[in-house]
């Protein structure tokens, strides 16, 4: 697995990764929507990237999750799948993350929703309709997000609608 570098150094154009990951229909968009909306309201500079799966995934189409990410405030959206990169520009392969990374200079923090097989700062999205056992193993997880209480669960725990907890405790645990 390639290394991603992660950690904002002072003056460079370095921003914290966090992916936001978990089963189709979890409310990841949702989560997304709001974490970008709650930084990006306090003067940090964000951008998030979709990995899709579908080479047919839309991109900036109103409803769809780059036009939500956008309407959120991400200065910077990105649409990756197999086949094109947000420009809908035809690739021979699919970019690695870091790759994408380098193209977003400028931000301080990027939301990655997909790309859990790079480990990077993981948080998972749980819901009752979906599954509420987490997809990624727990050591790999920074947090969970979920509609209901996880009596098993030894990862760290937000509820969904708990945004400021989950910002500051981002911010606290990744240090940015």
């Amino acid at each position: 697995m390639p290394s991603i570098e992660n950690k904002p150094v002072a003056g460079t154009d370095k921003p914290i990764v966090i992916s936001i990951v978990g089963r189709s229909g979890a409310g990841k968009t949702t989560l997304l929507e709001k974490l970008v909306s709650w930084f990006s309201g306090r003067g940090l500079r964000v951008g998030t990237i979709k990995h899709s799966s579908h080479s047919s995934a839309g991109f900036d189409q109103a409803g769809k999750d780059t036009w939500r990410h956008g309407q959120a405030g991400s200065r910077h959206v990105v649409l990756v799948n197999s086949k094109s990169f947000f420009s809908r520009r035809l690739l021979e392969k699919e970019p690695s993350l870091q790759q994408v990374l380098d193209n977003m200079p400028d931000l301080d923090l990027v939301f990655v929703e997909g790309w859990a097989d790079q480990g990077i700062n993981l948080v998972e999205v749980v819901s009752r309709r979906t599954g509420l056992e987490p997809v990624n193993p727990e050591e790999k997880l920074v947090a969970v997000i979920s509609d209901e209480p996880i009596k098993s669960l030894k990862s760290t725990m937000f509820f969904r609608n708990d945004i400021n907890a989950l910002a500051e405790f981002l911010q606290t645990k990744l240090k940015f």
